[in-house]
């Protein structure tokens, strides 16, 4: 999807409005790619108006547990979140699980993004077991869907690899951080910011047990790593 600037987007939304009406389906669609804009540019305020107006229209027309209104919620929870409404932001993104389990809907990659979402927000509440729940059938979700080498798989698996690192249980972090490398070793190299950033998490854990040697090493390697990107973005 190709972002338009805002005066455009508002542009469109009037004249369909003009068009095809003020509820039309077609609107909300157009409040939603407008709300995607303001997400993109760190409006955040501008986003959750744009997002409460297509919410707004799609329950007037759609079935309140409709597909479209599931993501709508999780873009309002985005933009809650980027407000600094955690409160709101959960809300909204447990009304998408809530769809999900109601309507009995096949798992896919966009529950999983949800999921990672919500873990995210149990755990900056000290939720430990919500967050690991969370993260954990995320990660079954995308294990059942994508191949097994998947950049995302290897996300789902840093997530999960660093909450456990953040609780002391760095054998299970280790073992996931690998995992994770491994993936993205082969996807997209070394010198690339995934493969850094996992490399300064295992890093973590290695300075955590003892390895001091072996983490300085790596950190030279992300360091030489993130030099190189630097340079090349120049």
């Amino acid at each position: 999807m190709i972002l338009q600037d805002e005066h455009a987007l508002k542009l469109n939304i009037s004249r369909i409005s003009e068009l095809l009406g003020p509820d039309h389906l077609a609107v909300a669609d157009a409040w939603v790619n407008l709300g995607l804009q303001q997400l993109d540019i760190a409006a955040a305020a501008g986003a959750k108006a744009a997002f409460t107006k297509a919410l707004e229209i799609r329950r007037k027309a759609v079935d309140a547990n409709d597909e479209s209104i599931t993501h709508i919620h999780f873009y309002l929870g985005r933009s809650y979140f980027e407000l600094g409404d955690y409160a709101g932001a959960k809300l909204c993104f447990e009304k998408c699980l809530d769809i999900y389990d109601e309507e009995c809907r096949p798992e896919d990659t966009f529950l999983a993004t949800v999921l990672d979402a919500l873990a995210s927000l149990h755990h900056d509440s000290d939720q430990y077991g919500q967050a690991e729940e969370c993260l954990k059938r995320s990660l079954f979700i995308r294990l059942c869907i994508l191949e097994p080498v998947d950049p995302a798989i290897a996300e789902s698996l840093n997530h999960l690899g660093w909450l456990y690192s953040q609780h002391g249980q760095f054998q299970r972090a280790e073992d996931l951080f690998l995992s994770a490398l491994d993936i993205w070793l082969y996807s997209y190299g070394l010198e690339h910011a995934q493969t850094a950033m996992c490399l300064q998490n295992y890093a973590y854990v290695l300075s955590k047990t003892g390895r001091d040697e072996e983490a300085d090493e790596l950190l030279g390697k992300v360091e030489s790593i993130r030099s190189t990107q630097g340079s090349e973005s120049l």
